[in-house]
């Protein structure tokens, strides 16, 4: 979705929202549709399954979280970590002018 400034953005769900089932060596590749690389990828992390509705989130830290690759199609990423956790990306790449 572009926003005001002309910048698409891509989230796996609102920071209140559905979370990623994130368990210990779970791996995604999470398709974007931007049409483009994002030069932005933010992960978060909670323990709550909707994130900051009932809990909070925030950036993981190690090896919870492995960015595998990043291209014009997804975002592969893993769990290399032995914990569990929930999970929200957020991608984003400016519209060229």
């Amino acid at each position: 979705m572009p926003t005001t400034d002309g910048t698409k953005v891509y989230e796996t769900s609102a920071a209140d929202g559905q979370h990623l089932n994130f368990s210990a060596g779970t791996q995604y590749r999470i398709f974007h549709r931007l049409g483009s690389r994002p030069l932005l990828v933010q992960p978060w992390v909670s323990f709550s399954p909707t994130g900051i509705k009932g809990g909070n989130e925030a950036p993981p830290a190690g090896n919870m979280i492995e960015i595998l690759d990043v291209n014009d199609e997804f975002i592969h990423v893993r769990n290399d970590s032995c914990g569990d956790y929930w999970l929200r990306v957020v991608a984003a790449h400016p519209m060229a002018r």
